[in-house]
């Protein structure tokens, strides 16, 4: 046995994606499972055979339109709501869908951890749903062409990573008349 096997932790267990290797990973996936060198020096297999801890997955339903919402730029958002709660959070590839058509978000942990981040993708999701149906207005000052042209990546794939965020048109209903500024005629009037 080498004496190294389980002494530092995996780098790829606690990201988004999780450790490809599982069991077989040659670093500890969690503080239950680290070693010292000595104790693989003098223990035999048998010992690492540790019982983790009790798991759970979850599979949370997320309509096409708020995917991005989700997601986040290159996994930002689902790397958040991983951190806040100590659950893995990952999308399922598209041809895995719920009855209803709607992409499934995993959520594997202990099972606070997974309720938890349960809560926070839901959360978010309702968020998504009160801003498309205009109870929050847009933060900031939209750009002069703000929804005046289609998205490229909703175009192609029917998905953006943007979501509701994205200044660019989700279908034609989002769809916004250009508006050409021009300076308006003011006179000056003295004021006396």
């Amino acid at each position: 046995m080498n004496e190294k096997m389980k002494t530092r932790l995996c780098r790829n267990f606690a990201s988004p994606e999780g450790c490809k290797f599982g069991d077989r990973c040659f670093f500890a996936h969690g503080e239950w499972e680290l070693r010292t060198e000595e104790a693989n020096i003098t223990s035999g297999a048998e010992s690492l055979r540790l019982s983790p801890p009790f798991e759970q997955a979850v599979l949370v339903p997320v309509p096409p339109a708020h995917v991005g919402t989700i997601v986040g730029k290159a996994g930002s958002n689902m790397a958040k709501v991983s951190s806040m709660s100590g659950a893995k959070v990952s999308m399922l590839s598209a041809e895995y869908t719920s009855a209803d058509g709607d992409r499934l978000c995993r959520l594997v942990g202990a099972p606070l951890d997974v309720a938890r981040a349960q809560n926070l993708i839901i959360n978010r999701l309702k968020g998504a749903e009160r801003r498309k149906q205009g109870d929050q207005v847009h933060i900031g000052k939209p750009t002069k062409s703000y929804k005046t042209k289609m998205c490229a990546s909703w175009t192609a794939s029917g998905s953006c990573n943007f979501g509701d965020n994205c200044h660019f048109a989700h279908g034609a209903e989002q769809l916004k008349p250009r508006h050409k500024e021009g300076r308006e005629n003011v006179e000056n009037v003295a004021v006396e």
